[in-house]
Order: C-alpha cells, then structure tokens, then sequence
C-alpha cells in the first residue's frame, strides 16, 4: 500500500489504512460532521462481502445505515473514525411571570438563568424606551 498524504482540510479523526480500499467504496460510504452515512452497496463495493461468504457466515440482506459518530470508534474497511466529541450545551433561559401584559400599566418581571456562568451579568435594554425599568 502506498502511503498518500492527507488532503486540506481533512477530518483528523478519520484514520485511512488502506486508501486503496476507501478509493474502491467511492460514495457509498459519506463522512459527515456527526453521522457517518452508508449506502445499501457499501459492503459489496468494498468486497468484504466474498470475505464473510467465504467464512460461512449467514449473510444478511445490507441496507442503507446512518451511524453516530459521537460515541464509539467506528470501524469499517480500510478505515477507523474517532468518536467527535459533543459540544457543551449552553444552557440560558427567559421567562417572564406572565402571557400577556397591559403597555404601560402592568409591570413585566422577568427572569433570567444561565445556570453554567453563575458569575455571569447580564444587561437589559428596553427596546420600546416606553416606561422606567429597575436592574
């Protein structure tokens, strides 16, 4: 096997070790940011599918499959993908006391949590420059 530099922009969590056996899967098999997507082909493109006939495996009719990226190693022919770390969620939320309030004659009350920046401000504007407000 010859050993082929990686393209710009190639995905570091994606490890080739047999380009040749990637270049023959072509676009049945789709690496996404999050999913990895085969197409029902995959595996008789690839040619492991005379490997398990031989072996005297049961053979399984192949379909079309989305894997997760963001757990487990996923290991396919001539290939193994890292898992993607998750993102941390960025937890804020508004609420207010009421649906519906009167323009000028109700007071609004709202609050405001971000429960992962505890030391966290916040600023508030009004936008309608209608009436006085209190931090």
């Amino acid at each position: 096997m010859i050993r082929q530099t990686p393209p710009a922009g190639y995905d570091s969590s994606v490890h080739i070790t047999d380009f040749s056996l990637v270049d023959k899967l072509g676009d049945a098999a789709l690496v996404g940011k999050w999913f990895v997507f085969l197409k029902a082909d995959w595996l008789t493109r690839s040619g492991m599918d005379r490997v398990l006939a031989t072996s005297g495996m049961p053979q399984a009719e192949v379909k079309a499959t989305i894997l997760f990226r963001g757990k487990d190693e996923i290991a396919l022919p001539g290939v193994t993908i890292s898992p993607a770390p998750l993102p941390r969620p960025e937890l804020v939320a508004l609420t207010c006391d009421k649906a519906l309030y009167a323009a000028n004659r109700d007071t609004v009350r709202l609050l405001i949590v971000a429960p992962q920046h505890p030391k966290a401000g916040a600023r508030y504007r009004d936008w309608q420059r209608t009436a006085p407000y209190r931090r």
